[in-house]
């Protein structure tokens, strides 16, 4: 049976392949979820979270999800927000989706909000398999890279 990991890069996958064949659908579902970013990050988070998992279900035939955060939050548990499962393979893994301070959504928790400004110094468009590599094993993902 896959784990986690496996099930993540499979989504990751299936994810890539979504944006690039209906582009439309992913930029509408961030541009929505961006915009209440303007109202407060609460509201922000709340359909952040909610707008992945409708996405997910809509057009993700292979993968269902679940918003728990609310459930999660309550139970004093984790912080993961989301739940996919993979319809195929039954495998699954948590998703956290924060919004701290002033910056960007963050996936995965970055409290101390140095992930956004670390990838912004490494520059736009990178495709650079090193480069890449190296921006993975930098210090900045040591908090994400441990989640996983």
């Amino acid at each position: 049976m896959k784990n986690n990991i496996t099930t993540y890069e499979d989504f990751k996958e299936r994810f890539k392949l979504l944006a690039s064949k209906h582009k439309h659908l992913v930029v509408n579902t961030l541009s929505n979820i961006f915009t209440m970013r303007l109202i407060g990050n609460k509201t922000h988070g709340d359909l952040a979270e909610i707008g992945m998992v409708e996405l997910i279900n809509q057009f993700m035939y292979d993968f269902k999800s679940v918003h728990v955060g609310k459930d999660k939050f309550r139970a004093k548990e984790h912080e993961e927000d989301i739940l996919i499962i993979n319809e195929i393979t039954k495998t699954e893994f948590p998703v956290s989706l924060k919004a701290f301070g002033d910056g960007p959504l963050q996936l995965s928790t970055d409290s101390s909000q140095k992930l956004f400004p670390f990838l912004e110094s490494q520059g736009h468009d990178i495709t650079d398999k090193k480069q890449i590599e190296a921006i993975f094993q930098a210090k900045e993902f040591e908090d994400f890279n441990e989640s996983m």
